[in-house]
């Protein structure tokens, strides 16, 4: 199992959705997702792990606009943000 995500960034991914976009958290039903969530097959997932952050091919984004995704959950962590090079 893989726990450096690192190389899967700007690469395309198939990911395996156990929340998708609008459901209730399991342990904490006040939080609804504003995004899919899920994992990348073949690496360590759960909560205090590392996430990949994925989206569609050919959009770009911000590192405001990543934060601004994630920040629903993230908020509880001290997290950072990896991102590739401009």
């Amino acid at each position: 199992m893989c726990s450096d995500l690192t190389p899967y960034l700007g690469q395309m991914v198939r990911v395996v959705v156990d929340r998708p976009l609008g459901s209730v958290h399991p342990r904490w039903p006040g939080l609804i997702s504003p995004v899919s969530d899920g994992e990348l097959p073949g690496t360590l997932g759960g909560e205090s792990k590392d996430k990949l952050i994925v989206v569609r091919p050919g959009t770009v984004w911000t590192e405001a606009q990543l934060w601004s995704a994630v920040q629903f959950q993230e908020r509880f962590s001290a997290s950072r943000l990896v991102t590739l090079p401009p």
